[in-house]
């Protein structure tokens, strides 16, 4: 599976939008805890049949992992900031939730830092 299917600038943007809405709607925040795969595509990640979703609690935002020859796309799911209301994060733009994600900018087990795109 190419990384460079994933690893796209539309995707960053629909997980910045993916991630504000798990923060403020109660029906997206279980589905993407039961079925991230459902959640990502519902929320307009365009992604490779067979790729494995996984949100997890703690590393990088959006990471491309490759190991023994399966490909996982891991997004990180942080608590909600609590100085922040519903409708401030309603208002952001998908930048914005980058902000609160440490590397920002996606990474992968083959290539770490961030990448910048126009």
């Amino acid at each position: 599976m190419d990384e460079a299917d994933i690893d796209t600038r539309d995707n960053r943007v629909a997980y910045a939008k993916l991630i504000a809405e798990v923060w403020t709607k109660p029906e997206t925040e279980r589905l993407f805890r039961a079925d991230p795969r459902s959640a990502a595509i519902k929320a307009g990640l365009k992604l490779p049949p067979g790729l494995e979703v996984k949100w997890v609690e703690h590393g990088e935002a959006f990471f491309v992992r490759n190991e023994g020859g399966k490909t996982t796309l891991e997004l990180l799911l942080r608590q909600k900031p609590s100085d922040l209301s519903d409708s401030e994060i309603d208002q952001w733009s998908p930048s914005a939730v980058g902000a609160f994600y440490p590397g920002g900018s996606c990474s992968s087990s083959s290539h770490h830092g961030s990448r910048n795109e126009p």
